[in-house]
């Protein structure tokens, strides 16, 4: 059993001597159901205790060190210092309903005992999820007051806990942060800036959702008064500019976009705090804060996957077994997370946008060499037949949705969908793109975290010591530029018209 700990700049050690296992929970749900925070204290004498904390308020007082325990008042003695005891957890009468009721005054009421983290506690929670800010603030306080917080990954509590029911979590963790401290990681300073990227990037998603709504709002109610109008007096001009000017002068939607725009500077602020982003994820063109900070948010400790399948995987850039891509069906439970594939796939749609940078160049081969292997369009019928669509070989009744296909069997009428169109190589193109770019970014995060990753196939020139090409542009659009021929490096050393020649 290991009971000390050294603090992040190493100089002080800290000997545990409560061991404290959290599972934060919502306190209450949409339909009322209480679902109270857990808390098991472990002392080295072997007693336990439970509580449970109803409210983000307990949360913080159990932080402080000053919970009620379990809610129980007692009455203030005479001359008593109220002093000691938070404002909130006194009790006063009051004189109004003593007066109703023609009564004297009921003395105070203060907590009859209180507890909570201090000096020598160290606190087991899981890593993620909901109790971020409540872990961020048990470091934080922790750092003055002599307690300690480490973290343990979701997987590994999951394996402990085995077939047991999750309600008993907080016990395990009290007893695995006593028995296996090495499976639990610190809640450092840098651990604290990335909370508070997903904390940030979180309230910046709901103000946006807000920002959106009131729009909404604004432009039903601004449509409505210029047709519904009983005077009729139908104002001259465009409507999107009266729209426009309609928002300006509405103060709430002001007041959200202002306050979104503020949160989109400290997200940015947040973002420059983390080496993956302030050293190679900024480099990248096109790939800003906004798309940045859902990855990185989400993944948040890259030693937790140690292949680069389970990092796609985990980020939805994987393919289902039968071939297929993985999708988000209702009813079905995702296997993976949804805001590091948005993400991703936003950061794909800014290739197409910054053509001029290296994964822009590189989803244009990919495009290249999937109209490669596939020349035509090909329909596929619905009893599974594949013909293809060569020019000046195939039309369709655009009212009975049949094609008359022109093949060396003679002519076929069908009915079916097609494949390999223009839109389908295109996004094809970005996943491909996408995926090679998250493989990139998968070497460089663990390289600078100091794991052990695998070279990708696909990396920018600067990472192989080769300097990136200058892009010529020539009637408005990038020229396809030609890079240094690198061995085992597909698409570099050739241009795109060389890959279709």
């Amino acid at each position: 059993m290991n009971t000390t700990e050294m603090t992040e700049n190493g100089a002080k050690p800290f000997v545990a001597k409560r061991w404290i296992g959290i599972r934060p929970r919502v306190k209450q749900t949409v339909n009322q159901e209480a679902r109270p925070t857990q808390v098991a204290i472990a002392s080295a004498d072997g007693e336990v205790k439970r509580y449970e904390l109803e409210t983000e308020q307990d949360e913080l007082d159990f932080i402080l060190g000053k919970w009620p325990v379990n809610g129980k008042f007692r009455d203030a003695s005479e001359n008593e210092d109220l002093s000691v005891f938070f404002p909130h957890h006194i009790i006063k009468d009051d004189p109004k309903e003593a007066a109703k009721k023609n009564r004297p005054l009921k003395p105070d009421q203060v907590p009859v005992a209180y507890d909570g983290l201090r000096e020598g506690d160290l606190v087991g929670m899981a890593l993620g999820g909901m109790g971020d800010r409540m872990a961020y603030a048990i470091s934080r306080t922790g750092e003055k007051r002599g307690f300690a917080i480490k973290r343990i990954p979701p997987i590994r509590l999951k394996e402990a806990r085995g077939e047991a029911d999750e309600g008993f979590d907080s016990e395990l963790l009290a007893r695995l942060v006593l028995e296996s401290p090495e499976q639990f990681r610190p809640l450092a300073k840098r651990d604290r800036a990335l909370v508070k990227l997903r904390e940030t990037n979180r309230l910046r998603r709901f103000l946006m959702k807000d920002r959106m709504a009131c729009e909404q709002r604004i432009r039903a109610s601004f449509l409505g008064d210029v047709f519904c109008s009983e005077e009729g007096q139908y104002p001259e001009g465009d409507i999107e500019q009266l729209f426009n000017y309609a928002k300006a002068s509405d103060p709430l939607f002001q007041a959200i976009s202002d306050k979104e725009k503020k949160l989109n500077k400290q997200l940015a602020a947040a973002c420059a705090e983390l080496p993956i982003y302030s050293e190679v994820i900024i480099k990248v063109k096109g790939v800003k804060h906004s798309i940045a900070a859902p990855i990185i948010g989400s993944v948040q400790d890259i030693g937790l996957f140690p292949t680069v399948g389970k990092f796609k995987k985990f980020c939805g850039l994987h393919v289902n077994p039968d071939g297929s891509f993985p999708r988000q069906r209702r009813g079905e439970e995702l296997g993976f997370n949804p805001d590091a594939r948005q993400a991703f796939f936003i950061a794909g749609d800014m290739f197409v946008k910054f053509a001029d940078g290296f994964w822009g160049v590189r989803l244009r081969e990919n495009k290249v060499m999937y109209r490669t292997r596939h020349p035509y369009p090909v329909l596929v019928t619905d009893a599974g037949a594949e013909y293809p669509l060569m020019a000046g070989k195939w039309k369709q009744n655009k009212k009975t949705g049949e094609y008359e296909i022109e093949t060396d069997a003679g002519v076929v009428h069908c009915k079916g969908k097609r494949k390999f169109t223009d839109a389908h190589l295109h996004k094809r193109g970005i996943w491909r793109t996408v995926t090679e770019f998250a493989e990139w970014l998968y070497w460089k995060w663990r390289t600078m975290e100091g794991y052990t990753a695998p070279k990708p196939k696909v990396v920018p020139p600067e990472d192989m010591g080769v300097a990136l090409p200058e892009i010529k542009v020539v009637g408005g659009a990038p020229e396809p530029p030609t890079f240094p021929a690198v061995e085992g490096v597909p698409g570099l050393g050739q241009t795109a018209e060389a890959v279709l020649a």
